[in-house]
């Protein structure tokens, strides 16, 4: 079982002069490839615990990204593109599941909707792939089905596996 696992994190504030480039991100913390799995590994975060229930199961761990910067104004075009084209590459790969550790209120120069917009891509390239998503609290997605698509994918994603899981038949 091959599983994706990626962090993009942004809470936009629109009204903010504060330019949110890639830059910004390094600044905070981003990381590509095994880098972002070695970042966040063993910590308190959503992409941990979506790490730990990977190697449970024994799945090949693909870490495209984990990115994530302070609050402030529109993500630039390049530093979105950047986050969400490598986790589409991954995916374009081949995957058997793809988990997301996402905030839900990020606002992109191309987007209003950088989550939406970027599980959007995900559903082109792969239909039918299982989608798990974490999302801060006060998400603001501006299309919350498709929040809730994925939720129930993953819902049921997550009670397929686990009973193959139990089963033994995924290892």
């Amino acid at each position: 079982m091959r599983l994706v696992i990626a962090m993009m994190k942004h809470e936009t504030n629109t009204f903010s002069p504060i330019r949110t480039d890639w830059q910004r991100f390094l600044d905070w913390g981003a990381y590509l490839g095994d880098e972002a799995r070695r970042a966040y590994e063993g910590t308190g975060m959503p992409m941990a615990a979506y790490i730990d229930l990977a190697k449970e199961i024994g799945a090949e761990i693909v870490t495209p990204v984990a990115a994530e910067a302070m609050p402030s104004g529109k993500v630039t075009k390049d530093a979105y593109e950047r986050m969400s084209g490598a986790i589409l590459e991954a995916v374009a790969q081949g995957c058997d599941a793809i988990m997301l550790d996402l905030h839900g209120a990020m606002v992109a120069e191309t987007t209003p909707d950088g989550e939406g917009t970027l599980l959007e891509r995900i559903r082109a390239i792969a239909p039918g792939l299982p989608i798990a998503v974490t999302c801060a609290p006060p998400s603001s997605a501006t299309r919350p089905t498709r929040m809730s698509t994925c939720t129930q994918s993953a819902s049921r994603s997550a009670r397929s596996c686990s009973a193959r899981w139990q089963a033994g038949s995924v290892r």
